[in-house]
């Protein structure tokens, strides 16, 4: 089973400003698990892709994200 930890909220800019954070991010990658963030949360924050650890990805819309990831368990 795959596990993917999708931002859509505030939680963008923390995953970007927060150093307490990292050792959580480092442990999800460790584990296998994937960190996307939405590209508009992040727009709407002012975070660039590079504020972030390398192992985090981004996504356009985290909301279809969410909604796709939903579906393949229905």
């Amino acid at each position: 089973m795959d596990f993917e930890i999708v931002i859509i909220s505030a939680a963008a800019k923390d995953l970007a400003t927060d150093e307490s954070l990292i050792s959580f991010i480092d442990i999800s990658e460790n584990l296998g698990i994937r960190i996307v963030v939405c590209e508009s949360a992040m727009n709407y924050f002012e975070v660039k892709k590079s504020d972030y650890h390398k192992s985090i990805e981004t996504t356009p819309d985290g909301v279809c994200v969410v909604v796709w990831l939903a579906g393949k368990w229905i």
